[in-house]
């Protein structure tokens, strides 16, 4: 393990440790970890009862994800962009992994572009999960301030796409 810490920049170990003790870990012989073992380390751990990520990120991740660790709350980042089966099809594999019941929220702004289908056939009957639940009175929040972008163009965005809801948080 001490060699992710040591290689890593962030965390700056040589100062926080101080030269003696960082040169004494530096000599240890220790194996690296593979992914499912790093994985499972950090869920055993931490125990986080928390995901947030975009559901492609998930789905290569899951593989690696603990049965007895697995988090009571995943949380879906650009959920607007996927197909409403996908979604399905991935809670699903979620649930059946785990041993608890897991929720999800999706986070996704449905003013962006819909879920690209690459059947032609279908395309016209895709809408993303966001708005199929907005239509059946999920409950909803909004976020309408907006610390991304400069001011004006959040102004120009608000007025031409949000009926002037945005504000800027700069």
């Amino acid at each position: 393990m001490f060699v992710y810490l040591r290689n890593n920049t962030i965390i700056a170990l040589a100062a926080l440790l101080g030269k003696e003790k960082y040169d004494y870990l530096s000599k240890l012989k220790c194996r690296e970890l593979n992914k499912k073992e790093l994985v499972k380390y950090f869920f055993d751990s931490y125990k986080p009862n928390l995901l947030f990520s975009t559901m492609d990120s998930l789905v290569n991740f899951t593989t690696y994800l603990p049965a007895d660790c697995m988090p009571s709350l995943i949380a879906i980042d650009e959920s607007t962009m996927i197909q409403p089966s996908d979604l399905t099809l991935f809670a699903s594999k979620m649930q059946s992994m785990s041993f608890e019941s897991i929720e999800f929220v999706l986070v996704g702004d449905h003013k962006q572009l819909n879920p690209y289908n690459s059947v032609a056939s279908l395309s016209p009957l895709t809408v993303s999960p966001n708005v199929m639940l907005m239509n059946y009175d999920a409950m909803v929040t909004r976020f309408t301030v907006v610390h991304r972008c400069h001011p004006d163009a959040t102004e120009l965005i608000s007025k031409v796409f949000y009926g002037g809801f945005l504000v800027s948080g700069k």
